[in-house]
């Protein structure tokens, strides 16, 4: 998925680096520069997120997973209450 998205990439500059605004191309940088801050942004948003999943776990907002008799711990993966993410 990360390539075909990143192939986008090339669609996208082809229709904003317009070739009569050359050499400043201001639409261009404007929108590689409007990208980065919203992936700056769902960074923080999916750390912040993250930290706010530990806390949870850490005060036993995932405990009930513990309560059903069918499911299998070894095999949980980070569905396991005692899986914590790295920041």
């Amino acid at each position: 998925m990360q390539i075909g998205v990143g192939n986008l990439g090339g669609i996208v500059a082809s229709n904003v680096f317009i070739t009569n605004q050359a050499p400043l191309y201001k639409v261009g940088y404007g929108v590689c520069l409007a990208m980065i801050l919203l992936c700056g942004v769902a960074c923080t948003v999916f750390y912040l997120g993250l930290r706010l999943e530990n806390a949870k776990r850490d005060g036993g907002g995932r405990d009930y997973r513990y309560e059903n008799e069918r499911a299998d711990l070894e095999n949980m993966g980070d569905d396991h209450p005692e899986f914590r993410y790295t920041l």
